[in-house]
């Protein structure tokens, strides 16, 4: 419902460039978002969160986007780092997912005992998810009674540990963000924080080093995820480089540049000529974490055996 008023909110402002109902928009997408963040809290499986987070970037991409239109018509810095800590909270919530659990229960001193009981359930649900996907008939059918039930077990025990460990349900439920003052305290002079968001057709980047802060936008091409695919098989196919070695050789050459003037481009080239940035920290969003930045090409080459403009080779 939420969203649905701010999108209507939305389309009025762009028919009407009147910041009042961009102010609108903005409200209740972040009322979205936290709806979203409350349900995803109350889901007790991690696996259940991501699937839902899954389901729910746009809620997350359209709050970041209405942010940076706000400073864009006002230059308040203030709605560049709430879109930071949207960005910040949509990133993070599949990473509390799966390691909060575990830390959590550890740090609120529940018994040795009970953690391991909840691990070999954890385990057991596992199994019982990967036979499912080849089981029929009556083996279904007990398969997914065995998994039920099992469910039906993991969630008594996280209740009883909530009502015995209090500090528990507090720290796996935890939503707090690192600030960007926190977070320029810890950078090194020589280092540039660049961290990513990726929406449906726009690629967010925020830039934080020890007093810059700035925000990219970056339209995504079509054929992003075929550009992502083509980068990772030329790079970590054995079978195919083997095969088709020519072939992987300028997949790699091509796709790894168009990748740098996506990904690094825009947000390198805009550093003050005074910074001596010499190291990348790069927090990656989604697909983005699942290839190697510093093999990406910052100019074109015509072999791979070039290591001249390798990310690598300058940062």
């Amino acid at each position: 419902m939420d969203q649905a008023k701010a999108d209507c909110f939305y389309a009025k402002y762009q028919t009407t460039q009147d910041q009042r109902w961009l102010l609108l928009a903005e409200e209740n997408y972040l009322i979205a978002v936290d709806c979203i963040q409350y349900h995803l809290l109350n889901y007790d499986d991690a696996s259940s969160q991501i699937a839902l987070r899954d389901l729910t970037d746009d809620f997350y991409e359209q709050a970041i986007q209405t942010k940076l239109e706000l400073f864009a018509k006002t230059k308040q810095r203030k709605y560049q780092v709430a879109a930071f800590k949207v960005a910040q909270e949509a990133n993070a919530f599949v990473l509390r997912a799966l390691l909060n659990e575990q830390q959590s229960l550890e740090v609120a001193g529940v018994a040795p005992a009970k953690i391991t009981s909840l691990k070999n359930q954890q385990k057991r649900k596992n199994q019982l998810e990967q036979q499912l996907q080849d089981a029929s008939g009556k083996q279904l059918d007990s398969l997914q009674t065995l998994l039920v039930d099992l469910k039906n077990k993991t969630y008594q025990l996280k209740q009883q540990l909530t009502k015995e460990y209090p500090k528990y349900t507090q720290l796996r439920n935890d939503l707090e963000v690192a600030t960007i003052s926190a977070l320029q305290e810890k950078i090194e002079e020589e280092s540039l924080l660049l961290k990513y968001f990726k929406g449906e057709k726009v690629l967010y980047i925020f830039s934080l080093g020890q007093q810059a802060f700035r925000v990219d936008t970056v339209a995504l091409p079509d054929h992003f995820d075929d550009l992502i695919f083509q980068y990772r098989r030329a790079i970590s196919d054995l079978d195919f480089i083997n095969d088709s070695t020519d072939l992987a050789e300028q997949q790699y050459l091509r796709s790894a540049h168009q990748l740098y003037q996506i990904l690094l481009k825009k947000p390198l080239s805009q550093l003050d000529k005074n910074q001596a940035i010499s190291r990348l920290k790069i927090v990656a969003d989604g697909v983005l974490a699942a290839i190697p930045f510093q093999a990406l090409q910052m100019a074109p080459v015509a072999s791979w055996e070039d290591p001249q403009h390798l990310v690598v080779t300058r940062y």
